[in-house]
């Protein structure tokens, strides 16, 4: 199972299978769904740094304090930028899962006892 995270040129070390990280990882996504922004018929700019600024934080909170800056150091505030690096890292997530759930089943079917008995 792939337990770094290669993202703009960086590597971060985050492991699902641990419950540190998975409770982490469920306070994160938690957060970004609870979003506060502004409203953008306000303003669509304030709206965007609002937004990226959130998702900045976000990766601060799941993979170190500075992650957020360091991944996103080339990128300007941009609605689509930061949405195609949380969609390369929820695919990530979701290939460690996949992983997770595929060593298990391996596990059952070499050591499980044929018939369910003991």
């Amino acid at each position: 199972m792939q337990t770094v995270w290669d993202i703009n040129g960086m590597e971060f070390q985050f492991d699902l299978s641990e419950a540190d990280t998975a409770e982490r990882y469920e306070s994160g996504i938690q957060q970004i769904g609870n979003m506060d922004l502004p409203n953008p018929k306000d303003s669509l700019s304030a709206y965007i740094r609002a937004y990226c600024r959130q998702f900045r934080e976000f990766y601060n909170f799941m993979l170190g304090d500075g992650a957020g800056d360091q991944i996103f150091a080339t990128v300007k505030d941009s609605i689509s930028a930061y949405n195609a690096v949380y969609k390369e890292f929820l695919a990530f997530i979701q290939q460690q899962s996949e992983s997770l759930s595929d060593e298990f089943r391996q596990m059952q079917r070499k050591y499980a006892p044929k018939g369910g008995k003991v």
